[in-house]
């Protein structure tokens, strides 16, 4: 990833990279660390969207960066961008012990269904 392109597309390059991994993970609960991007994501610009996934990167080697605009049976919300563990399972109680066991708060870790159809509210699932 270009480290001068700017940090919204530094975001879906790296999110392009990790798509082929979390194609891997459809069907499955996996544990949601958080969701990035500018104005309602929560981050005050894409600068800091991305310092905040760094950091998680840097605590978490194995997340991996999803595009929320291309999993729509997953996520209500486009624009933003979720970071996730690839630790799979078949409901969401092992995701959510994990964030349990990490030392995560509810408020920093929730269970995502990765889907390709049906209701993304359906999808997520918190301590």
């Amino acid at each position: 990833v270009d480290p001068d392109a700017p940090p919204e597309h530094q975001l879906l390059r790296i999110s392009r990279l990790d798509t082929e991994a979390a194609t891997k993970l459809i069907g499955t609960w996996i544990p949601q660390l958080a969701a990035v991007g500018a104005g309602d994501g929560g981050d005050a610009d894409w600068h800091q969207a991305l310092t905040r996934y760094q950091k998680i990167k840097t605590a978490h080697p194995e997340a991996l960066l999803l595009d929320t605009g291309e999993w729509p049976s997953s996520y209500v919300k486009p624009g933003m961008y979720a970071v996730v563990v690839p630790h799979p399972s078949d409901t969401s109680t092992p995701a959510l012990e994990w964030c349990v066991e990490q030392g995560l708060s509810k408020t920093d870790c929730a269970a995502k269904h990765l889907e390709v159809s049906g209701d993304p509210t359906d999808n997520f699932d918190a301590q």
